[in-house]
């Protein structure tokens, strides 16, 4: 698995190698022979940006393993199993255990004795369960960095519970332990890039895609409990080794969902949860349902949304997506998806401005870097702490180019 911020590198890198084509080609067309077609430029361009695609993957990813257990995710981090803990658990017999996972179990048993409580569904542990995690396991003590007793801590049980510091895989395996030791179905699931790994949870005989590590310190649920279809829109996994996730009835985002009179009040209701600054995942069913005509209607409207979003700078702090699901009995629900980061960037940078500026200026004493003999001549080339506070979203070492 990779961290968040080794996926913005991976999309900077990405935009790089996509830009640096596009220019290349865009002179290209315009000095190209007549008998050169725009298509053929075209499927170029497309070959160079899967060579571009395909590189990152050969960087930051690997080769699809068929399996749940000892896949390795990122090239560093190990999903290993925690069977042997659960079963432990549930026995009551520890004597096979070594000393971190009597201490891991220990822990685990704290947390479920905190929050699981008697006369709880299956849904209800894994709620709370979730809940936890989310609110718990972010920062240690508002620091940024944790470090973890060993290289490994940050993607086991062990040192997701001990350091509250962890990667993907460390929040899968920990989630699938839990779950396991309230005898509730889990597997951990991995991306075909082998780059980020999540959750499936088996509720009522359906089964559930969670990825905490996508939900902590955002809320919203707009990972939580996911069908096939939902988590297709930012997950990718072979699906004919997984089972079919398909259930809906304990998606959060179901359960509160909201019905609307007309399909032209979609626009204002999308409008009211940005605006609101909350993550929020919720399903919206239409008065009547949605008939192909309405879908169409309904469908366009959001491609419009999503691509006024896309180019619009007061949105660059929000993730939005959206797909549509449907239930056992067909009927046809949006599904929404919105995601607010500027919370997280303020806990992050949560920092005085004097401090942010006496940062700035002692890195920038040494560290300066002009970019104009790449970008041309911008006002300010430098960048750091002060502008990501200012809302860009890079990170100190990118360089600011023009806005």
């Amino acid at each position: 698995m990779k961290d968040k911020m080794k996926w913005i590198i991976t999309y900077v890198l990405l935009g790089a190698m996509v830009a640096g084509v596009t220019v290349t080609s865009v002179v290209s067309i315009r000095t190209m022979d007549k008998t050169e077609t725009i298509a053929e430029k075209t499927n170029e361009l497309d070959t160079k940006v899967e060579n571009a695609v395909n590189q990152i993957n050969t960087e930051f990813g690997g080769e699809d393993v068929l399996a749940e257990d000892n896949v390795l995710i990122g090239g560093e981090y190990l999903i290993e199993s925690t069977t042997h803990i659960s079963d432990a658990y549930k026995s009551g017999d520890t004597s096979a255990l070594s000393d971190r996972d009597k201490e891991t179990l220990d822990m685990a048993k704290a947390v479920i004795d905190d929050v699981i409580k008697d006369g709880m569904t299956p849904y209800e542990k894994e709620l709370a369960i979730y809940e936890w995690m989310t609110k718990n396991l972010v920062f240690d003590e508002g620091s940024l960095v944790v470090i973890p007793t060993s290289d490994s801590d940050c993607d086991n049980p062990y040192g997701v519970l001990k350091n509250h510091n962890a990667v993907c895989v460390g929040y899968a395996t920990t989630f699938r332990l839990f779950m396991q030791m309230m005898d509730i179905e889990c597997m951990v699931v991995h991306d075909t890039g082998l780059s980020h790994s999540w959750d499936l949870v088996k509720l009522d005989d359906e089964w559930y895609h969670t990825d905490i590590y996508s939900d902590v310190g955002l809320g919203g649920y707009a990972n939580f409990n996911m069908s096939d279809s939902l988590a297709q829109q930012n997950h990718d996994w072979n699906t004919s080794f997984f089972p079919a996730a398909t259930g809906i009835k304990y998606n959060v985002g179901y359960q509160n969902r909201t019905t609307i009179k007309d399909v032209y009040d979609i626009p204002k209701f999308v409008h009211d949860i940005i605006e609101s600054g909350e993550s929020k995942s919720v399903f919206v069913e239409l008065e009547g349902g949605f008939d192909n005509g309405k879908l169409i209607i309904a469908e366009s409207m959001m491609s419009l949304i999503s691509e006024s979003m896309y180019y619009a700078n007061e949105y660059e702090d929000t993730e939005f997506s959206y797909s549509w699901v449907q239930d056992g009995e067909e009927n046809k629900y949006l599904s929404i998806s919105v995601q607010n980061y500027q919370e997280v960037y303020d806990e992050i940078f949560d920092i005085d401005e004097e401090e942010l500026q006496k940062i700035q200026d002692a890195v920038d004493e040494y560290f300066s870097i002009e970019y104009d003999d790449y970008f041309g001549d911008n006002e300010d080339s430098n960048f750091g702490f002060m502008d990501i506070k200012d809302g860009y979203k890079r990170e100190p070492g990118f360089g600011k180019i023009a806005d």
